[in-house]
């Protein structure tokens, strides 16, 4: 409880950390109670809400809210798109409004982590964030990391000043479905966010807007896409086709999209599955080879492999066996949770855990996971820096990107195991 911040110790004595807050339980996809999130009851200008520490079951950036409910949706029917939003409340009225597909980010950035959990419901995510200045940077930042995963992209229109939940109270749910229909497409919605900040009835401000938008065209999917881009930017400039056409062909090449392959991460990913159940079997079947590595030192980002690890380092700190028939009880039979236990359960003969050749693949393993999310993370920090406009972020993201692509290198070196 005190590692995860539910409650706090002060001159030898606990006290609740989420006191006089209205508290919702943060449920992954295994319908487990990961943590908890509070909302101060009374009005302050600061901390209204507040989550409970990451810990080794719960990681914010890897998580969504609702993601629980959304797979017994996907149980009854296919999921046509998800819902995007920031906020328990916002999730909880929509889902009361009969919107069941939600889900919520928390108020984190996107991530690579959460793009890869959406991709198992479905391809198509409208995200609807708040509709002012700060929810719309929001939107920003992780619109590319999300495309970069393979998910179609739009961005839900919300009047200024107003969240789903307000939409929902105010202007009802049938209102919400209007703006849930208007969703625009990610390079539409792109270049409506970058007019924001000009008055393009100036001259200065329209041409300051127009070198914007031609960067944001040329990263169109096709040409016909950028024709009908620059059809738009014309009607609303008044500036020629022509013009906005050789501005598309003479911009410079790096204001281009990343180069996030989603393929190969696609590939790295079977890789990545087979690499996580040789280390669980390894725990779960007693392998010398798993002797002074902790398992919660180790970050796996597929839940069942979590939930595992969790069970392993529980039944350790208890001094207790670690029973792997009791695995199964954690699951439904059928599910494809279940039947990834029976995977795993696949490396049960002893033979292949032990011996000079095991520990050198355990080894190999904990390389190969440790490159999967050092390339996440460095996919992640190309989108943001592609979605990013501030030169001096930029910098500090180009910093850290140039640390992690240093950090890969010495993963590969067999530096950093």
């Amino acid at each position: 409880m005190l590692e995860s911040g539910a409650v706090s110790e002060a001159d030898g004595r606990l006290i609740d950390s989420q006191g006089d807050r209205l508290i919702f339980p943060i449920i992954n996809a295994m319908n487990e109670v990961i943590a908890f999130g509070g909302r101060k009851i009374e009005k302050v200008n600061f901390g209204k809400y507040k989550n409970t520490r990451d810990t080794i079951v719960f990681n914010k950036s890897k998580a969504l809210y609702n993601i629980n409910l959304l797979k017994k949706l996907k149980k009854t029917q296919t999921i046509s798109n998800v819902i995007m939003v920031e906020g328990y409340m916002d999730t909880i009225s929509l889902y009361k409004a009969g919107f069941t597909n939600v889900v919520a980010s928390m108020g984190t950035s996107l991530t690579q982590d959460q793009a890869r959990l959406l991709k198992r419901y479905s391809d198509n995510v409208l995200i609807s964030y708040d509709g002012d200045a700060a929810g719309q940077k929001a939107n920003d930042r992780g619109l590319d990391i999300f495309k970069s995963n393979g998910l179609n992209v739009k961005v839900v229109p919300l009047t200024d000043g107003l969240d789903p939940d307000d939409v929902i109270n105010k202007l009802g749910a049938d209102e919400y479905q209007r703006r849930l229909d208007a969703a625009m497409p990610l390079i539409d919605y792109k270049l409506k966010s970058a007019a924001r900040p000009f008055d393009l009835s100036k001259t200065d401000d329209k041409r300051k807007y127009v070198a914007e938008a031609v960067k944001i065209i040329r990263t169109a999917d096709s040409a016909s896409e950028q024709e009908d881009l620059l059809k738009q930017l014309r009607d609303i400039t008044g500036i020629t086709y022509e013009s906005l056409r050789r501005d598309v062909d003479s911009a410079p090449k790096e204001s281009a999209a990343p180069p996030v392959k989603v393929v190969e991460r696609k590939d790295a990913s079977s890789v990545w599955e087979r690499a996580s159940r040789f280390v669980i079997a390894a725990y779960l079947f007693n392998s010398k080879v798993t002797a002074g590595i902790d398992v919660s030192d180790i970050d796996f980002a597929d839940d069942v492999h979590t939930i595992i690890a969790k069970y392993i380092r529980t039944q350790t700190l208890l001094g207790e066996r670690v029973s792997p028939a009791e695995l199964l009880e954690l699951f439904d039979e059928g599910t494809e949770e279940y039947a990834e236990i029976n995977r795993i359960f696949d490396y049960s003969d002893g033979e292949r855990l032990k011996g000079e050749v095991a520990e050198k693949y355990f080894n190999d393993c904990l390389k190969t996971l440790k490159l999967y999310h050092i390339d996440g993370e460095i996919a992640q920090l190309q989108a943001e820096i592609t979605s990013e406009t501030d030169v001096e972020k930029r910098k500090q993201l180009t910093t850290k990107l140039q640390k992690a692509i240093s950090q890969k290198k010495k993963i590969k070196d067999g530096d950093n195991i």
